[in-house]
């Protein structure tokens, strides 16, 4: 299993309910394809440096998933024929991708935001500008 992420450009005129349609197809292809959807970031409407097919705007998504090559190639087909994608750019992240490091990535990640937090509330505590101090 490979671990691919795929960027694409929606049409800018698509209402929210166009959208999830969209997300809905793409995640679909994803799951009956045997793979596994990983991520999906929306980064929202965004001019263009040039026109695409007549639009200056754009809906950028951003979908992480892992699978077989012959997924890349059903899913890229799919967006070559639907008239709501503008231009899409699929990346191999990694050739070799374990479903179970997901969890173990995401519990490190979880213990190092922890460390953070507890390291800027150590930091407040320790800065006498941020007390509260009252006044007679």
């Amino acid at each position: 299993m490979r671990k691919y992420e795929t960027l694409f450009i929606a049409d800018s005129n698509l209402a929210a309910d166009g959208l999830k349609e969209v997300k809905y197809k793409f995640e679909n292809i994803v799951i009956e394809s045997k793979g596994l959807l990983i991520k999906w970031e929306e980064w929202g409407q965004i001019k263009l440096a040039y026109k695409i097919k007549k639009r200056s705007h754009g809906i950028y998504l951003l979908m992480i998933y892992a699978g077989d090559s012959g997924l890349v190639s059903e899913l890229e087909r799919n967006m070559r024929i639907d008239e709501k994608i503008l231009k899409y750019l699929t990346s191999k992240l990694n050739d070799h991708f374990d479903p179970s490091s997901l969890n173990q990535e995401e519990t490190g990640l979880e213990e190092e935001i922890k460390d953070k937090e507890k390291a800027q509330d150590a930091h407040v505590s320790d800065n006498p500008e941020t007390e509260d101090v009252e006044s007679d």
